[in-house]
């Protein structure tokens, strides 16, 4: 064993990490006992420093494991509010609308009418889609603030099946189809030589049967009016635009029968602008007042509304295709006829003549401009109706 010599002055203390290892052999002596509590004092500040460190790196640990953890759960917790991702999900109805730029203006309707996302369930659907360019002409951009949401809404709930209808196996003939809305819209499929053409209220389809994962499309040239009222007796009532037509039609009596038939008639019916204009045609009849109209004879007005009223269900499509085969007119209820003329091609640009009439009758139009309200086409149970700006004259 090594000793410390003393040589009359303080103990020569060795190095700590000498002390340290010597510390059990000389732990009893009198000579090192300053050196072996100053060695105690170090060992003591080196533990609790390690300990400290140690401590402190376990808090540490601890802490980012309970943030990790939270993370975790919190990720979770967020996937299990997810939609779970079906297949043929990105397929679905809304989704080939928004990524078809032909469909932009559709795809914007129908979230401004909240029904965009009703095309993204699964259905299955059926949607009579608007080309950008049928929207265009109903006034979808600049002139788009004349839409309320209701009102966007109740127009295409009309264009919206339920259930996955291809039109293509649809038989000849017409078939009524029930909208989401209420209404019904009329396919109509006949032969022309050996092929079959389709119709939809009178229009011509550009695309049949458009694929998507929750039902089909059908591309349409126009958006379509909706069905209002269930006959054209309740639509002639509730029109302000129709009230001296409606008049007319209970004094002659035709009210109760022709109108409120089951089988479908056209109603080609004046409006109240027409009739004020009226002025001076009948002498014996003033049809510009409702006292004037109650007062006319009902068999002489009779006449002249049944002139006023076609059998069947005909659309502006459905005139324009039937006159090009009747050169001489149409034949009204009361077997006189009225001619038609204008262009398919363009927007309600139809007109209608009487035998008797110096000129043409056109689609009524609201003062000013407002493309929401279309008075041509406007489908009932028991037929269709178009509003005209004349009295058509026999």
């Amino acid at each position: 064993m090594e000793r410390f010599t003393y040589n009359g002055g303080v103990p020569r203390c060795p190095s700590r990490w000498t002390v340290i290892w010597r510390i059990p052999l000389i732990a009893s002596s009198p000579l090192t006992e300053p050196c072996t509590r100053l060695t105690s004092f170090f060992i003591q500040s080196i533990n609790a420093t390690i300990m400290q460190g140690i401590i402190k790196r376990i808090q540490i640990i601890w802490l980012a494991l309970l943030t990790i953890a939270a993370i975790s759960c919190k990720k979770d917790h967020d996937n299990d509010n997810k939609p779970v991702t079906e297949p043929g999900y990105n397929g679905r109805i809304q989704f080939v609308l928004q990524d078809n730029f032909n469909f932009s203006d559709a795809s914007n309707f129908l979230r401004y009418g909240g029904l965009l996302d009703t095309l993204g369930h699964p259905g299955p659907f059926t949607f009579l889609a608007p080309t950008n360019d049928a929207l265009a002409v109903a006034g979808s951009g600049t002139y788009a603030y004349y839409y309320t949401p209701g009102r966007i809404r109740e127009i295409l709930l009309y264009h919206i099946l339920r259930g996955k209808v291809s039109f293509r196996q649809l038989p000849l003939g017409d078939t009524a189809l029930v909208t989401m809305g209420g209404g019904a819209v009329h396919v109509f499929r006949y032969l022309n030589g050996t092929d079959t053409v389709t119709t939809i209220n009178g229009m011509t389809p550009g695309t049949l049967d458009v694929a998507a994962t929750n039902g089909l499309m059908q591309v349409m040239p126009q958006l379509m009016n909706p069905e209002t009222y269930p006959t054209i007796r309740d639509f002639i009532h509730n029109e302000p635009l129709l009230t001296l037509f409606a008049a007319a039609m209970q004094r002659s009596g035709l009210e109760n029968t022709l109108l409120a038939a089951k089988e479908p008639y056209t109603v080609i019916a004046p409006s109240n602008a027409a009739f004020q204009q009226s002025v001076g045609k009948w002498p014996d009849m003033d049809l510009t007042t409702i006292g004037g109209i109650m007062a006319a004879d009902p068999g002489k007005l009779a006449t002249l509304m049944k002139y006023h009223i076609l059998p069947g269900r005909l659309f502006t499509g459905d005139l324009f295709r039937m006159s090009a085969t009747a050169p001489d007119g149409l034949t009204t209820v009361n077997g006189g006829k009225i001619k038609i003329s204008g262009s398919p091609l363009y927007f309600n640009n139809i007109f209608f003549q009487g035998a008797g009439s110096p000129s043409t009758s056109a689609i009524y139009q609201v003062s000013g401009y407002d493309p929401s309200q279309n008075f041509a086409n406007r489908p009932c149970t028991n037929g269709v109706l178009h509003v005209i700006n004349g009295i058509l004259i026999p």
